[in-house]
């Protein structure tokens, strides 16, 4: 029986000979310092993808063209983070854009497509629509849509919204400069 009790026992320092084994690899991985993408501007998958989906777009897209990219947004509103910070790198890219007039059509476009973003599946747009005389995209699912999509209102209006409307205000007061009808009327 003595035996039995020694074959027990053997288990338990394997089980703390293991340990050490385990301890070096995951302190080698800890070792190496994690390449955050965080920290780098643009570095989210999602923020590249929006960036390059406003990239391609016309300064005079059309309300179609604007609307598929606002679905869009909303349908990866899980991403709200990401879907802010591409808004960002558009708006930067506008705002430090050389040709004023295309920087503030641009910022206007990225405007328009925010608004379609926040006001999308609320009932005062269903209203507005009916109002008019078609169903105004009324969707028995829409009031569940506008819930789920609150947190993305939340972010786009803390994180990219302010930033878009002072590089739009800046890049209309440049144009305002630029254009000699507005100096001659004195506007």
């Amino acid at each position: 029986m003595s035996n039995a009790n020694l074959e027990a026992t053997p288990p338990a320092p394997a089980a703390t000979a293991s340990v050490p084994v385990t301890a070096p690899a995951t302190a080698t991985s800890v070792a190496k310092p994690p390449t955050s993408k965080k920290s780098k501007p643009g570095s989210s998958p999602t923020a590249r993808k929006l960036f390059q989906k406003l990239s391609s777009l016309h300064p005079n897209a059309s309300l179609e063209s604007r609307q598929t990219i606002a679905s869009w947004i909303i349908f990866n509103r899980k991403k709200a983070d990401g879907l802010a910070e591409g808004i960002l790198l558009s708006v930067k890219k506008e705002a430090d854009s050389t040709d004023v007039d295309e920087g503030a059509s641009r910022l206007l476009l990225l405007l328009r497509i925010t608004h379609q973003v926040l006001v999308s599946n609320s009932s005062l747009a269903s209203a507005a629509g009916e109002e008019n005389g078609n169903d105004g995209g009324a969707d028995p699912d829409s009031e569940e849509v506008w819930e789920k999509s609150s947190q993305l209102r939340i972010t786009l209006g803390e994180v990219a919204l302010r930033p878009l409307l002072d590089a739009l205000a800046n890049c209309l007061n440049k144009v305002g400069e630029s254009n000699a009808f507005y100096n001659q009327c004195g506007c």
